[in-house]
Formats: C-alpha cells, structure tokens, sequence
C-alpha cells in the first residue's frame, strides 16, 4: 500500500499543505492512517488522496447547485430561432 505525507498529498493537488489541511477541515478529506511515519507527520492512502481528487468539483463550481443539476427542467421546451431565421412566429 502506497502511503503518502500530507506534503505529498498537497503536491499532488497543486495546493500546499496548509492550504489542503485546511480544506479537509472545513469540507472533508480522506481520512489519515491510525499511524503516522517516523517524523510524526499524518499519513494517507495514494489512492484515496487520488480518488478524493479525482471527485473534486473544481474551482468556482457552484456546489450549493448540484442537486438542482440533476433535476429534470421545469422550463417550457420552446425552440430557439435559428440566426437567419425569417418563419413567422
């Protein structure tokens, strides 16, 4: 089992560490290892910092929408004219 710093985990991110901490404190994260390394720093899993950030929804994505985005549409389905079009209305 590939193990990973909470330094590697943030390299991997393309944040820095304090700047990941502080995500996992306020919105979640993988959960550390019951152990840490030999230097004391928290250890994680690579794969659960890699499928943790694989699932991110990203930067300025508006996830207080997200359940809104998988209800179907209540907007009538009226077709859009075409740039040119001259067909009465």
């Amino acid at each position: 089992m590939e193990t990973w710093t909470t330094a590697q985990a943030a390299e991997h991110c393309g944040v820095t560490a304090t700047t990941l901490r502080s995500h996992w404190s306020r919105h979640g994260g993988p959960a550390p290892l019951p152990y840490r390394d030999d230097h004391g720093s928290r250890l994680y899993r690579a794969d659960d910092v890699r499928a943790w950030h694989a699932n991110r929804p990203g930067r300025g994505k508006r996830t207080d929408l997200h359940k809104a985005d998988t209800a179907p549409s209540t907007a009538p389905s009226t077709p859009r004219p075409q740039v040119g079009d001259t067909s009465p209305k």
